[in-house]
């Protein structure tokens, strides 16, 4: 076995383990050892023309799928009440049965 120390680690009998005073000492500090966002370089060279033809692309490769429209999917699961059906967005599809 490895001979690996994280926060869950117990500290050793002398004292508090490194990661117990890292993680106390970046507390005191307000950090939480997470990702800073920096803003980008070349925010300023976007085209707008550009930027706005990117966002109506966007847009429109999102279909709205209406109540009572016929779309294709496939059946991924049947139950006494549902039929659950993927038709290619981020969530399947719930058919009741009655």
């Amino acid at each position: 076995m490895a001979n690996v120390e994280d926060d869950n680690t117990p500290a050793p009998s002398g004292g508090a383990s490194a990661a117990t005073l890292e993680r106390e000492s970046r507390v005191e500090r307000g950090d939480r050892g997470g990702l800073k966002a920096r803003p980008r370089d070349d925010d300023e060279q976007i085209d707008p023309a550009e930027y706005a033809r990117l966002l109506d692309v966007y847009d429109n490769s999102f279909r709205n799928i209406a109540e009572g429209e016929v779309v294709k999917g496939t059946v991924l699961k049947v139950t006494p009440s549902d039929v659950i059906v993927d038709v290619g967005y981020k969530s399947e599809g719930m058919i009741a049965i009655s």
